[in-house]
């Protein structure tokens, strides 16, 4: 399993695949260095981003908003790098208002983001036997062109 843990400064952030909000070449940067864990650079914005533990699929947060996933990864991605509508990203992931800093930690397949103070949001990526994906169900994996 990995472990990460990254803390980010303030800005608005999408938190959910990366795939989703990156520009087809930055995805593709990331993929050529062998879809790297932890804090990535791209020109001078950081994200931050972690393999799932069961790979793609609709994961779920305690407050039982999904996040559809794609390409095994769920990430913190600043404004700064969005290649899409907003309205595009809101049924895929949730976008984040951060005052000061977000911290990004994930433990054995488990996502704790903690904006500011606040409470942590979780998301259970755990593997679990009775797993299973239906990409057709859930329309994924889709071309960028075809999602928005």
């Amino acid at each position: 399993m990995i472990d990460v843990d990254v803390t980010l400064g303030p800005g608005r952030y999408f938190l959910g695949d990366i795939n989703i909000v990156l520009s087809k070449a930055q995805f593709q940067a990331w993929l050529n260095q062998d879809r790297p864990n932890g804090e990535v650079e791209f020109d001078d914005d950081k994200v931050a981003v972690c393999a799932t533990d069961s790979g793609n699929g609709t994961f779920y947060d305690f407050e039982d908003r999904q996040y559809l996933v794609s390409n095994s990864n769920i990430g913190l991605v600043p404004e700064s790098l969005w290649d899409v509508k907003e309205s595009a990203m809101v049924s895929r992931g949730r976008i984040l208002v951060v005052k000061e800093q977000v911290v990004f930690d994930v433990e054995d397949g488990i996502y704790y983001v903690t904006v500011d103070d606040d409470e942590p949001i979780e998301i259970d990526t755990e593997s679990d036997e009775d797993y299973e994906y239906d990409d057709e169900e859930d329309g994924w994996p889709m071309d960028k062109d075809e999602q928005f």
